[in-house]
């Protein structure tokens, strides 16, 4: 066979390039099931430069006369799901929740975590562990340690953590105020990659006959640097807090400059009296323009949060409100909002159907780019009548283009909650134990207000040392769909949409044809090229069609 001429792809690539073409030749999909006989849950989850996965969560450990610790727990996964390593972090001093990771330039990993130490004032823990799971280092800083967020029956908005661009890192907690006091504030810190702290403030809502109440949700870097006092792009927050004039809960968005100060806050408001909203997650679109998703619904203070969700837009560059969705039966998960392909909108969380599915199923949900439309959901898991599975994130795997849901089940068999892992194509199918969703969804407009805050210095910041164990985890495979080569962009068939990655990465030649993964976008041998041997695998599958 003659090798193929280079200006096939030339032009034809271009955009699809700027897209991330480091796509796995494995395309599996499946569900699947980690855990032991005490409780696990995972909450957040990312795709690695190796083209991986690794999540992090939380393990309870039973012990005598001291009932249920927690353990920060995260672990790795090759593209097949199989579980490379599983680690337990926790100080000497206390126990520890893990929230979000993420990994870094130099593939290492952050951990936002929360840790009992130190009582009130240090209740965030950053951790930073090398790509084999080994602690680098670790600092514990400001913050009230396994707060619920709005209320007592509801779990806590934890910590999220980011990589900044030039390395430092960045991350939100709340801190509560005063003894017994629902009232919280918002606490950023931006520690560079050694650990040390080069920011550290606290936000304080102004005004109100009570305590004023501000609850951190997510940090990310924004797309430009508008207003920043430097070069470095500014950085937005999501959170909630309570609007005492119209007594509920508000979502709120504030974009700082790189040393914390405010550039502006606003709050947004539900258009129905009585309902609340916040927000729990956020995502910025092409345009740096910012989609949050959060809760819902009913809520008193201090007592009852809302179940239901909302997708918000608002304008990065002044604030101003675009768009909302309510969505009932369906709540989300931790920092569960992702902008995909196409522009669309993946909401991570827990379905539940009312009379149509009357039992809960971990889900994805995607709406439109342009308005909030709904668009496509599924319900994953066992789907009885006792089943449980729960969603908490998501994301679109950039080296293969398929989605991956984290979360927890009930039928993994090694104890409850167990880890649950769900593999899928582009079209949400994962290869069995799913069924279509579609939750009640209503376009709504907010209102919007200024929000007055006031931001003032905090440099609490401690090494702390790290004790970590590996933690050995059964494995159930609830389904699994071989894998079907040359379906380049993970949508069950092999067609003229994977001709040109191939293409793409034929001319290349040379393996990876994106430096930001080390896998192979068209490499089907596995021979380090893509080259006629895999256009001969390639041909064969595309005459084919149909995956597998």
């Amino acid at each position: 066979m003659q090798r193929m001429n280079n200006g096939v792809a030339v032009g034809m690539m271009s955009v699809v390039a700027a897209c991330g073409l480091a796509a796995s030749a494995n395309a599996q999909v499946y569900q699947r099931g980690y855990g032991t006989q005490q409780p696990e849950i995972q909450l957040d989850i990312t795709d690695t430069r190796e083209c991986d996965y690794a999540s992090v969560g939380y393990r309870t450990a039973t012990i005598t006369g001291a009932g249920g610790v927690n353990t920060t727990h995260a672990l790795k996964y090759d593209r097949n799901g199989t579980m490379i390593w599983s680690y337990i972090y926790n100080t000497s001093q206390g126990e520890t929740v893990g929230y979000t990771i993420d990994q870094a330039a130099d593939s290492h990993f952050l951990i936002g975590a929360e840790s009992a130490f130190g009582g009130a004032t240090l209740g965030k823990w950053l951790v930073r562990v090398d790509n084999n799971g080994s602690p680098q280092w670790s600092r514990l800083m400001a913050g009230t340690p396994f707060l619920p967020s709005i209320a007592p029956t509801q779990p806590s908005l934890g910590v999220s953590v980011r990589e900044l661009s030039d390395k430092d890192i960045a991350t939100v907690n709340r801190r509560q105020v005063g003894v017994g006091s629902i009232a919280r504030h918002g606490l950023l810190h931006v520690n560079d990659a050694a650990g040390a702290l080069v920011v550290g403030r606290v936000y304080v809502p102004v005004g109100g006959v009570e305590i004023p109440e501000l609850d951190f949700a997510e940090v990310r870097e924004a797309r430009n640097a508008l207003g920043s006092t430097t070069a470095l792009p500014d950085l937005f927050i999501v959170g909630n807090t309570y609007d005492e004039s119209a007594n509920r809960y508000a979502a709120v968005v504030m974009r700082v400059k790189r040393n914390g100060d405010i550039i502006w806050a606003r709050k947004y408001l539900h258009p129905d009296a009585g309902i609340s909203i916040t927000a729990d997650g956020f995502a910025l679109d092409p345009l740096g323009d910012i989609t949050f998703s959060g809760r819902q619904g009913n809520a008193v203070r201090g007592q009852l949060s809302p179940q239901d969700s909302i997708v918000a837009k608002v304008d990065g560059v002044t604030g101003a409100f675009l768009w909302a969705t309510d969505v009932s039966n369906f709540t989300v998960g931790y920092q569960a909002t992702e902008y995909v392909r196409n522009r669309e909108i993946m909401i991570a969380g827990t379905g539940r159907g009312g009379t149509v599915f009357p039992f809960r199923g971990a889900a994805i949900l995607k709406f439109g780019f342009g308005t909030g439309n709904y668009l496509d959901g599924q319900l994953y898991g066992g789907l009885g009548p006792n089943d449980d599975e729960r969603g908490t994130d998501a994301i679109e795997s950039q080296p293969w283009h398929g989605y991956n849901l984290i979360g927890a089940t009930n039928n993994a068999g090694f104890g409850t909650p167990d880890i649950f892992h769900v593999r899928a194509y582009t079209t949400l199918d994962s290869g069995c134990r799913e069924r279509d969703f579609k939750p009640d969804t209503k376009e709504r407009v907010l209102f919007e207000k200024d929000f007055d805050v006031v931001a003032t210095f905090e440099q609490v910041s401690e090494p702390v040392s790290v004790v970590n164990n590996f933690l050995e985890l059964g494995q159930n495979v609830f389904c699994y769909t071989k894998p079907c080569l040359g379906d380049l962009n993970a949508d069950g068939l092999v067609d003229d949409a994977d001709f040109s990655i191939f293409v793409f990465a034929y001319d290349v030649l040379l393996c990876p044809t994106n430096p930001n993964y080390k896998c192979c976008p068209a490499d089907l041998n596995g021979d380090g090229q893509v080259d006629d041997l895999d256009f001969s695998i390639f041909v064969v599958n595309y005459d084919a069609l149909i995956c597998p």
